[in-house]
């Protein structure tokens, strides 16, 4: 079926492909806002004619959506333990974007659409992490990003986590996808988040890559042992780009573990909990 004419069946989730899409490409402060709220606002004018509504009740069947209500609660809560509510609540105002999402994807969404939303996402990581390998290789300049922080549109501590998780997910859709030229294709986002996860200055998303790939290899022992081809690219791939991290990657990492050194010598001096490490060991 020709790819525009799928699309133009149903125009309400052609836009829930785009949004999907554009969520790592952040150009405007206002971009993720007026997005939703078009996203949202148009889900209430459809969503009792097509049963949308019916099926909000079944969010509380869903145990992974319960956790992350769960989650969000818990960091709303949070505000009642610091000093500081203004950075607090600066802190969650991403967070707001799922009390409308998860409404509005789990009730129009099928699972065929989910996948396409998943591929689409993943194939935007992939183009973020493109976007990143030209500046880190200096063919691309942009404000704010250099050689030694190459994090693109976005923030680097936001940037990174999206590297890590395209690089699991393009590994997966490699690992079970039936169409070769997809499975192609999607190595190649594989190997582009990859890199970029490698040569960005996200030290905690580096980290939680390296401990969920342990998790996963574990879990998924099996799998991995009978496709041992793409598991040796892959290690193999984890070695050689390596070289493209610079010295300056390895003393972030040690001055972070020395701040949580100094921290746990000395908890009570609460001026030893600075930077993200530091932030983070506190909590």
């Amino acid at each position: 079926m020709n790819i525009l004419s799928y699309l133009s069946k149903d125009y309400f989730k052609t836009y829930i492909y785009l949004y999907v899409f554009l969520m790592p490409w952040n150009y405007y402060n206002f971009q993720m806002g007026a997005l939703t709220g078009i996203l949202f606002i148009w889900w209430l004018i459809i969503g009792k004619q097509r049963g949308y509504f019916n099926k909000l009740r079944q969010i509380f069947n869903s145990k992974p959506l319960l956790i992350l209500i769960i989650y969000l609660l818990f960091c709303y809560l949070s505000l009642l333990w610091t000093n500081n509510y203004e950075l607090g609540i600066n802190s969650l105002k991403f967070y707001k974007y799922y009390w409308f999402l998860i409404p509005v994807l789990f009730t129009s969404l099928d699972r065929n659409d989910i996948k396409v939303s998943i591929y689409l996402l993943v194939f935007s990581f992939g183009l973020n992490a493109f976007l990143s390998f030209l500046i880190y290789s200096g063919f691309v300049s942009m404000e704010g990003s250099s050689k030694h922080n190459p994090k693109g549109l976005l923030a680097y501590s936001i940037a990174s986590p999206y590297f890590a998780i395209g690089t699991f997910i393009s590994l997966f859709i490699v690992f079970f996808e039936k169409v070769k030229s997809l499975k192609f294709f999607y190595f190649i986002i594989f190997i582009l988040c990859f890199i970029a996860l490698v040569i960005n200055n996200g030290r905690s998303a580096q980290l939680a890559f390296v401990l969920t790939l342990f998790v996963l290899m574990v879990i998924y022992r099996k799998v991995l042992l009978n496709k041992l081809l793409y598991v040796s690219i892959f290690l193999i791939s984890c070695v050689a780009f390596i070289s493209f991290t610079d010295f300056v990657k390895l003393v972030r990492f040690t001055s972070g573990v020395n701040q949580i050194i100094i921290i746990l010598n000395n908890p009570t001096d609460y001026s030893n909990y600075k930077g993200s490490w530091g932030m983070r060991t506190y909590l």
